[in-house]
């Protein structure tokens, strides 16, 4: 049986292949602070891309099921943007440590993360799903 850093490593290297592309791809404003939003939505308790995807109003595409997490993407009214779903608390904390190394903007619930290259999608999302927006490292242009 893989030990937990084990697992972690894997899910480090899942993760960042499958958001690459999003966070390489640019980035807007990323939030100053950290905000929570309240709703009446039960998708802050959630740990299904399904489950977000309906709250939300898309039809997910998932890109990777493992034991620890799965990630998908959806295009909806607020815009496109990749979900990542986690077993395990320990698991989220790992992929968000790695995740905001490459940058971008993240919106964070009880086991999901939902990423998009654009703040204001996230902001769009977090009426619906409630959860935390988070920026990642800042990146100077090249």
């Amino acid at each position: 049986m893989p030990t937990l850093q084990g697992r972690i490593g894997y899910v480090r290297v899942i993760l960042a292949a499958s958001l690459c592309g999003v966070l390489l791809s640019g980035c807007d404003q990323a939030p100053t602070g950290t905000h929570t939003a309240h709703t009446e939505a039960a998708a802050a308790q959630t740990e299904s891309i399904e489950t977000i995807a309906a709250v939300v109003g898309c039809r997910p595409e998932i890109s990777v099921t493992a034991d620890e997490l799965r990630t998908g993407s959806c295009k909806a009214s607020q815009g496109e943007f990749r979900m990542a779903t986690f077993t395990a608390d320990e698991g989220q904390r790992a992929w968000l440590i790695q995740a905001r190394e490459y940058g971008g903007n993240y919106l964070v619930g009880m086991r999901w993360v939902v990423v998009s290259e654009k703040l204001d999608v996230l902001r769009a999302l977090r009426t619906k799903l409630g959860g935390t927006l988070e920026a990642g490292d800042q990146h100077a242009e090249h």
